[in-house]
């Protein structure tokens, strides 16, 4: 089983982590073991077990609906090019072939933020030379915000070299971070689901609308529960506090159990 835990760093900065363990109590055992003193452990659900689980289904029909949404906005942009039976016919089976893919597994890349981050900062390069695959490691965490190249050059660019190395998985070395096998490892599967598109039917292009579309209703989700969170936080007082704290458990457990990124509960609500 995968534990979450929360602990306050040296420089007294709250992180968050993964830990594989029989059950919680073992896990905190590790953790003593390593010197890290948690401040708490929880459950890591998996993503579709409970993306469909109790109290989360209308975030799972809110996200459906959105996907098939843009799914279908881009099917009609894609229809007005199309005169014959036939091409309509392979335009529908598209846009099935997109609807089957909707919902795989989505997990944070848990690592050293500030590794992390470099990574970024550097445009993803650390992971690869190739720019299509620079491209498709920036879609590797839930929920991050993303916007396209500024010119239609910039991403035809992007698209052909996605479509040239698609079928060229990224080599990982022994000297790679945690970080960049990591982000190597979640590239390497959205080619082999790419593939596994362009052979229903799908294109690289159509690919890479799905994903940002799926980022932004991520990003959108990851917002709202931020915003209420904060809005909870800002009326709270001595007679609320523990229902604050409940309700933020509960929001972070439904944004784990999709694979966005957790809101540090902040040090006011243990004072």
């Amino acid at each position: 089983m995968k534990f979450v835990y929360t602990y306050n760093s040296s420089d007294n900065l709250r992180h968050e982590d993964v830990i594989s363990a029989s059950s919680r109590d073992e896990a905190y055992a590790l953790l003593r073991k390593r010197g890290i003193r948690p401040i708490r452990v929880i459950d890591a659900p998996g993503v579709m077990n409970k993306l469909f689980g109790k109290g989360k289904r209308w975030i799972a029909i809110v996200l459906l609906l959105l996907m098939v949404l843009a799914l279908a906005v881009v099917s009609i942009r894609y229809k007005t090019k199309i005169s014959t039976t036939e091409e309509l016919i392979e335009a529908q089976e598209v846009e099935q072939s997109a609807k089957k893919v909707i919902f795989e597994s989505r997990a944070q890349v848990y690592g050293d933020p500030s590794v992390l981050q470099a990574i970024a900062v550097r445009n993803y390069k650390d992971v690869s030379e190739d720019l299509g695959d620079q491209f498709l490691a920036k879609f590797a965490q839930p929920g991050a915000a993303f916007e396209l190249p500024a010119t239609k050059k910039e991403r035809q660019e992007i698209v052909d070299a996605i479509e040239r190395s698609v079928n060229a998985d990224i080599i990982i070395s022994d000297d790679d971070s945690l970080e960049v096998a990591k982000l190597k490892r979640i590239v390497n599967g959205m080619k082999v689901e790419l593939r596994s598109y362009i052979e229903k039917g799908g294109t690289a292009e159509l690919y890479i609308v799905r994903l940002i579309e799926r980022q932004k209703i991520e990003h959108g989700i990851y917002e709202n529960i931020k915003t209420e969170l904060q809005g909870l936080l800002k009326r709270m007082d001595e007679k609320n506090r523990e229902y604050v704290m409940k309700q933020w458990d509960e929001k972070n457990a439904l944004l784990r159990s999709m694979g966005l990124k957790t809101l540090i509960m902040p040090q006011s609500l243990y004072e």
